[in-house]
Formats: structure tokens, sequence, C-alpha cells
């Protein structure tokens, strides 16, 4: 590796928001705290460490909210606590990097997993996350309780390698779990079992709205709850997909369509044309064949919203995620009617400059049945949902197609379910209404 390569490594570890940087600077603090003999040595790691802690705490919003997904927060930032405390026991709490230089934002972060929990243990596989809540009595859980006022996990265990299972697989005995040992054995009761803790006591709000990065979880209180999260961001965010506008809707525990995350670790993951991580794997509009631009311009923005105890509705301006010079107006409203046994609707509207090919697209990681040119029924693992397709403007047609990944985190196969107007026009309107089949 020449002095270019180790510079650029450097940016991208130890200068970036990603998880990269935690795990990097903590692993290099431990070691060197364990093993140098040089006190001014250890003291510059520890700057070191808090300069780049710095930039890694930017890749957070202020509201908390981790664009990287679930399972980056256990892992980055659960190397992030693990630094913190051993720097606090290594300055005997001189330095305090459970407040550092803005407490109520790291309160936020520590608070992410149950604000970003849709129900019952499910959440948006959004970037390179999971369908499920992976930490509840892991490491980050456990400190983020002890440090940041997050809420109890409901089950404890010992931290391990397993707080990344495809790390823990090949290295059995890895410099995290070591380290998480050592701190658990000086925090023995955060890591007992709390028989005052309840899961079923623990009620979610109506809904949480991660302001700063545009996400909305709108959440059903049915006997068998159905809910949304929806999110506007942008296509620079760490372990970015081309999403702007992408959902997930779980009935119960089921991911039963949208949102089918991430492709599985192996050549080609990282590709910005991998079905999976572009906007074609996604529940978001395709513009003459146009899909949606990487960079931090290509955005989307929520430009109002409406939260009731019946009724929710998320309007988004995704325009911008798009390079089209002749599209004039794109617009994504999400509305989740709670009565009964809940109906969640998505309507795309545009208008453009001159006619284009406008379609959409359904997305699921189960099977489903197009029952004619304006219902599919879709079938998870124990629920069923009808998606019923109204459009305005000029016909529709559907076009459904395998998603070309045989590797995905959320399981394969995944399906691409087109919803394409027949003919090329200058606006209209497509909505697909959701609801449940019992």
């Amino acid at each position: 590796m020449d002095a270019i390569e180790l510079h650029e490594l450097y940016k991208q570890r130890y200068k970036g928001s990603s998880n990269w940087n935690s795990v990097c600077t903590s692993g290099s603090m431990f070691t060197t705290i364990s093993a140098s003999n040089d006190a001014d040595e250890r003291l510059a790691a520890v700057g070191c460490a808090l300069n780049s802690m710095q930039r890694y705490l930017r890749g957070f919003g202020d509201d908390g909210y981790c664009s990287e997904g679930s399972g980056y927060w256990v892992y980055g930032f659960g190397h992030y606590l693990y630094l913190a405390q051993i720097v606090y026991d290594y300055t005997e709490g001189k330095i305090n990097m459970f407040e550092f230089d803005n407490p109520e934002k790291l309160k936020n972060i520590g608070k992410y997993p149950e604000r970003y929990e849709i129900q019952n243990g499910t959440c948006a596989p959004f970037a390179d996350g999971f369908s499920s809540v992976s930490d509840n009595g892991g490491f980050a859980a456990v400190l983020s309780a002890k440090y940041l006022g997050a809420r109890k996990p409901t089950a404890r265990r010992r931290p391990s390698g397993s707080d990344r299972p495809e790390r823990a697989r090949r290295s059995p005995v890895s410099q995290g779990e070591a380290s998480y040992q050592l701190i658990a054995w000086e925090n023995i009761e955060a890591f007992l079992p709390d028989p005052n803790v309840d899961a079923t006591t623990q009620e979610m709000p109506d809904h949480t709205y991660f302001d700063e990065f545009g996400m909305v979880i709108s959440r059903g209180k049915q006997e068998v709850p159905f809910s949304i999260a929806i999110k506007a961001g942008h296509n620079s965010e760490n372990h970015n997909h081309m999403d702007v506008g992408t959902y997930t809707i779980v009935l119960d525990r089921d991911n039963v369509t949208g949102d089918i995350g991430r492709p599985s670790y192996i050549a080609g993951a990282f590709d910005d044309d991998n079905p999976a991580r572009s906007s074609w794997g996604h529940p978001v509009p395709r513009i003459d064949n146009i899909l949606q631009s990487k960079g931090r311009k290509f955005s989307g923005t929520i430009t109002a919203t409406e939260f009731t105890e019946a009724h929710d509705k998320v309007v988004i301006d995704i325009k911008a995620a798009y390079e089209i010079p002749s599209l004039t107006k794109l617009i994504r409203t999400m509305e989740n009617d709670k009565s009964g046994l809940g109906t969640i609707s998505i309507s795309d509207e545009f208008s453009s400059a001159e006619p284009v090919v406008f379609g959409t697209a359904i997305m699921t990681n189960d099977t489903y049945e197009v029952i004619d040119a304006n219902t599919v029924i879709l079938n998870s693992e124990n629920q069923k949902l009808k998606a019923e397709i109204l459009s305005e403007g000029a016909s529709i047609k559907i076009i459904d197609e395998l998603v070309p990944v045989e590797h995905l985190g959320e399981g394969a196969p995944a399906y691409r379910i087109g919803i394409d107007f027949t003919e090329p026009i200058s606006e209209g309107t497509i909505t697909v209404i959701y609801t449940p089949v019992i």
C-alpha cells in the first residue's frame, strides 16, 4: 500500500462519519492503551480518538437518526460506547464521551432503536439495515440504558462478537468481544436480567418523526397492528441506497411490502447499479427508464405532515432525486387511515413539460398473485395484504420481475411488481391502496 492509498484509507476510516470510524478508532485506542509503555503516546491516542469521534457523530442527526440502519447502530455506536467507556476509565472520569460536546444528541442516538422500531420488534430495513430490532440486551443497548437514558432492555445477555453475527462466525474471539467482556465484568449489574422490566408495558407512540433526515413511522394500533415507515432523505447517506421516498409496511410482525433490504456482502454488493441498491429495487418511481441519481443534492423534502390518533399524512417532494429536466412536479403522499383494519395509501403525482413514460413499483420478499391490472395480493408468512391500484391520466399495466440478486439480507427471492402507464403522458397520478385481508 503506497502513501496515497494510506491517506485515502485514513480519510475514510478516521475522518468519516460511518461505522468504520468508530470501529477502527476504538480498536486502535484499546490497543494503544493496552500495549504502549509511552504515556505521551497513549495521551496522543486519546486526542486522536476525540477528533475522530467528533467526525463520526456527524453521521447522526441531532434527532438521533442513524442513516446506516439499525444493524450499524448496534455495530458502530456499540464501538463508540466501548471507546467512551475505556477512555472514561483510563482518564478516571475526566473525559466523558457519554456527554461529549452535545449531551442531548448523544441521548437521542442512544434512544434510536426504541424510536426506530415500528412494532413487535420490527423495523425498516432501510440502507444496509435489518428488519428486526437486533440489539435487545446487547452491549450497545445496555450502555445506552445505563448512560444515555434509553429504555432498559427486556432481555439481557453477555456481550460478544455476535453483536455482528457474520464477523463472529469468522472470528469466535474477536478484539471487540474481548474488550466488551472486560467492560461487562466491571459493570456486572448492568448486564444482569432486570425482573422489573416487562416488554408488554413498553407502549409505542402513535408516530415517530425524525425531522432532520425526513423519516416518519406511522403506527396503527389495531388488534393486528398495521403500520408504515417512510423516508425522504438523500442519496449520499452512509451505506446509501438510491431510495428517496422508500417505505416499509408491516402487518403484525411481517414486513409484507416495501423496501427489500440490502444485498449480502459479496462481490458487487456495493456497486451503484446493483438492483437491490439502485432505485430500481425500491418502491419508488421510474421515469423514462431513468432512476434516481447518486449524490447529496438528489434528495427528498417532507413538505407537510398531519398526525392524529386516527389518521396520519406525510407529503414528500421527491423531484430533486431525479435528473430529468422536463420534470416539473413529483409528489409522494402517504396516508394511514387507522380505523377498522387499517388502510395505507401511497400516491405519486407528477407533471412534466413533455410526455414521459411514468411508473412506480410494489416490492416484496414474499409470494404474491396479480389478480388483474388493478389488484395484487401479497402473501407473507403469516399475513395477507391487498394492493388496489388507481390511476389518473391514462390506463396502467403491471410488469412483475424477479429481482436479479441471489443473496439478500432479508432473504431472496424478491420481486419488483412494476406499475406503468400504458402511454407517455404529461401529468398523472398512481395510487396504491393497501388493506389487510382477513
